[in-house]
């Protein structure tokens, strides 16, 4: 028989694990701009492939949007995410020179869905934990 305390016990642990959930989230990355018409007053449009996958996704501390110079404010989220096949080391996060393509890139980042909201990258960083690649992505809602 599980008893009240026992209960206790069970949430307490779990509240523990409840950071390292792996949440669904849609990533979008940005593949290409379709070019607009000026005349007409149609902006170019950014082109998305949209894939579901899973990440830890925890919401940024006060601590961490305080000593970020402003690069952070309340309400931004990091979503841990595990290296995809499809994934490459530029997740087109943000716009500038392509040495790959010599080209210049667009300033489109790439997007994350979660919980109905989209959310922008704003920076991103990467480690190997346990022999798999994450990516340590905080963004902001759009």
């Amino acid at each position: 028989m599980i008893t009240t305390d026992d209960m206790d016990f069970i949430r307490e642990c779990l509240s523990d694990v409840a950071g390292d959930v792996e949440e669904s989230i849609v990533y979008k990355k940005y593949l290409n701009t379709t070019p607009g018409d000026q005349v007409m007053g149609i902006p170019d449009t950014p082109n998305y492939e949209s894939f579901d996958i899973t990440a830890r996704v925890r919401a940024l501390t006060l601590e961490e949007i305080q000593v970020s110079g402003g690069a952070y404010i309340f309400g931004d989220v990091e979503f841990k995410i595990r290296k995809q096949d499809w994934m490459q080391w530029d997740l087109n996060l943000t716009g500038g020179y392509d040495p790959e393509s010599s080209t210049i890139r667009p300033d489109y980042p790439d997007r994350i869905i979660y919980d109905g909201l989209t959310y922008k990258p704003k920076s991103y960083s990467h480690a190997w934990l346990g022999g798999v690649l994450w990516y340590k992505v905080k963004a902001g809602k759009l």
